[in-house]
């Protein structure tokens, strides 16, 4: 009875551990995300540029241009939000390895803009970007296989992306 119960301790401890990484592991992916956003803003040439620019550049295979044109769609900034569309233009450029276009298909796949809601889906897009070393979908991936979406739960697994994602 002592061994079951030291066992059920020991298990309960580690998630406590965890979920403290977690947190404070947040904060650090919050910096490092908004670092990325800010970089990505930065080298983003294509922000002033109009809708007509955009999908020029867009049809004629630009990856940035891409995800530019997706994140007006799922905005609706200058055009009318259309998650279906932005989610085709995301998926162009996440196939041909765009790490931010993975991300984002990713989040729409698991909350079903612009497809429907599919949580595997979801986790294998998050899980390509997090590869590419995408802190926020290091992050996301830590979540998901801490709570089992899209994946079976694995307190280790979310741990090493978590920790990967504060590094």
């Amino acid at each position: 009875m002592r061994l079951i119960a030291y066992k059920n301790f020991k298990r309960a401890l580690l998630r406590c551990l965890l979920v403290t990484f977690i947190c404070l592991a947040s904060l650090g992916t919050v910096m490092a995300s908004l670092q990325q956003a800010s970089n990505l803003e930065q080298s983003n040439s294509y922000a002033s540029q109009s809708i007509s620019q955009l999908q020029a550049a867009a049809a004629q295979g630009d990856l940035d241009a891409q995800v530019e044109l997706g994140n007006r769609y799922c905005a609706g900034a200058d055009v009318y939000q259309d998650y279906v569309q932005a989610f085709q233009l995301f998926s162009r450029a996440a196939n041909r390895g765009h790490a931010w276009a993975q991300y984002y298909l990713g989040i729409m796949c698991q909350h079903g803009e612009g497809v429907d809601q599919d949580s595997k889906k979801a986790f294998y897009w998050i899980k390509k970007a997090a590869a590419q070393g995408l802190a926020i979908a290091q992050y996301d991936l830590g979540v998901m296989y801490q709570h089992g979406i899209g994946v079976e739960q694995d307190s280790q697994e979310a741990f090493h992306w978590v920790r990967k994602a504060a590094d």
